[in-house]
Parts: structure tokens; sequence; C-alpha cells
């Protein structure tokens, strides 16, 4: 019969926690980041300006230390989970998600409330970004176009799309950062 014995110091758990948050938090800004440049790459914009707004933020509990983490990282108080958000804050990318009109949640065509038709800038010609007429020749050539109801857009599902994307690449990403705590626990908890 063959026996075995450890000997050495018990495993230190406030030490463990903090190394498998920190590997959980920096494993979640990786992914998190995959996932935002599936989605940004995604968007056809005139302005540019939604595919700036999509941002990722990792939140993790208090013990993690601060020092080294990687950007848009930020440390909350207490808890034992690493959150990861990518989003965006822009009213419209909601309707741009889910669809309007006919196509969107309520399955109605779009109507005027308080007038009697719908305006609308006719191309980009003559027109500024934010659909206001030009000055001078280029704001003479712009024209309007009315219309008593429009159907809506389709849904563009850029949102949910990443993430089906970028599905594998981010559950790789969790498994190299379990695989570096648990490395980590081996080296500094156990000498291994």
């Amino acid at each position: 019969m063959s026996s075995a014995s450890v000997s050495g110091r018990p495993p230190d758990k406030d030490a463990i926690r903090k190394i498998v948050v920190e590997e959980a938090t920096k494993a979640a800004a990786r992914a998190g980041g995959i996932i935002e440049r599936n989605w940004k790459s995604q968007i056809n914009s005139r302005t540019g300006h939604y595919r700036r707004s999509i941002t990722t933020s990792v939140e993790a509990p208090g013990a993690a230390s601060g020092i080294g983490a990687p950007p848009n990282v930020r440390f909350v108080a207490g808890g034992n989970k690493v959150t990861l958000t990518v989003g965006t804050n822009l009213d419209y990318a909601l309707w741009l998600e889910e669809g309007t009109g006919l196509f969107g949640p309520l399955k109605k065509k779009i109507v005027p409330k308080r007038a009697k038709a719908l305006r609308f800038p006719a191309g980009s010609a003559g027109f500024t970004l934010a659909g206001r007429r030009r000055s001078g020749r280029g704001g003479a050539q712009a024209s309007f176009v009315f219309a008593k109801s429009v159907k809506g857009i389709k849904p563009r599902r850029y949102a949910a799309q990443a993430g089906e994307r970028s599905r594998a690449a981010v559950e790789r990403e969790f498994a190299k950062g379990g695989a570096k705590a648990l490395a980590r626990i081996g080296k500094e908890e156990f000498g291994l």
C-alpha cells in the first residue's frame, strides 16, 4: 500500500478569489472588444455617430486591483461577479435593432401625430447631415418629400448578429481566462 502526504500552508481564499476576479475581468474586457468590433463592422452609417457610440464596459468586484487592468474596466464594491456590457446610449439604436412601423413591434404604419403629412429630405444633396437645407446654390437644389404614412424600416439586428458571430471567440477568451487563473493559483498559492 502506498501513501502520499502534502504539507504546507492552507490556500488563502481571498488571494484565490482575487486571482479569479482579475483573470475573469481581463477575459471579459477581451471578449467585449471582440463583440464591439463585430458590431461596428456591420454598420454602414452616413455620419459614423452610431458606430462611435458603441462601447464596452466591465464591472468587477472591488477586491480586484485596478492597477494593470484593461481599459474601460470599472471596479465596484462587493459581489462575486464580473459583468460585461457592450452597448450604445443612442435612442434610435433600439429602432435599428427591432425595426419600426410595419416591421417593428407595433406592426403599424408610421403616420403624423400633429401634421397632415410627414416631411423628409429628398436625397442628401443640398442638405446638412442634420437634415437642414444648405445655403447658397447647393441648398437651392434641395427638395423635400411629403408622405401621409410610411412603412418604416426592417430590423437590422446589428447587436444580435454581433453576439452570434462572436460567440465562439468569446467562449475561447473565457476558457483562456480560466486556464490563466488556474495556472496563477497553482503557481502563487501552491508553488507549482
